[in-house]
């Protein structure tokens, strides 16, 4: 059992990918940091009417940062995704769920083996864990730059997190892609490199240091 609460579901259903949001979460920082004028605070980090003194872009930003920490939790443990398209039975609440797993309540969450992975009929093409090493540690990297003057503390845990994501993608080339399972549909991805590329540019703009 781990504790993956938070994040954004994904096309109306209550799978949530790291490939997905990590990516927003970087775009999201970017639009900011290239133009934070044009954003305004007028809802706390919860989303309640209310000034917090953080621009609500990055309120948003921020809560997809807590949930990518979650999904990678300690050094070399990366989590790629939660559930699968067994999901996939039309928009409902959640009081009216009928998504079932065959292991009583709770959702998988997908470990990165850097193996192609599947639970049924079909697998991925997976190669590595670099793509999502990358996408982590962009993710981090920008969010440390930009949190330095807001909150030096969290702004350290990200860099840290940063590092370590990135050391492990260069130990694990290869693409890291989601994982199917009654269904052969999945972000297929074939490129790793310019995920690694975004995260050493962000790294580099964070330390300075060119030896990581």
């Amino acid at each position: 059992m781990i504790d993956v609460t938070g994040g954004w579901h994904d096309a109306s259903d209550y799978l949530q990918y790291v490939t997905t949001s990590a990516n927003a979460v970087h775009q999201m920082l970017f639009a900011y940091e290239q133009n934070p004028g044009a954003f305004s605070d007028l809802y706390s980090g919860n989303g309640e009417e209310g000034i917090n003194q953080l621009p609500d872009i990055l309120d948003e930003a921020y809560w997809g940062l807590d949930w990518l920490l979650k999904m990678n939790p300690a050094p070399g443990e990366m989590y790629n995704q939660i559930a699968d398209d067994r999901d996939h039975r039309g928009f409902r609440l959640p009081i009216n769920d009928t998504a079932t797993y065959r292991k009583g309540p709770g959702r998988p969450v997908y470990f990165c083996t850097g193996k192609p992975q599947g639970s049924e009929r079909y697998k991925n093409k997976s190669t590595g864990v670099a793509s999502t090493a990358g996408k982590f540690a962009s993710a981090f990297a920008l969010g440390g730059l930009l949190m330095e003057d807001k909150n030096p503390t969290k702004a350290e845990i990200l860099k840290q997190k940063a590092v370590e994501a990135y050391l492990y993608g260069k130990q694990n080339p290869g693409v890291c892609q989601t994982a199917p399972c009654l269904a052969p549909y999945y972000y297929e991805e074939g490129n790793w490199m310019d995920d690694m590329e975004l995260a050493a540019i962000q790294l580099y703009r964070l330390t300075g240091d060119k030896t990581i």
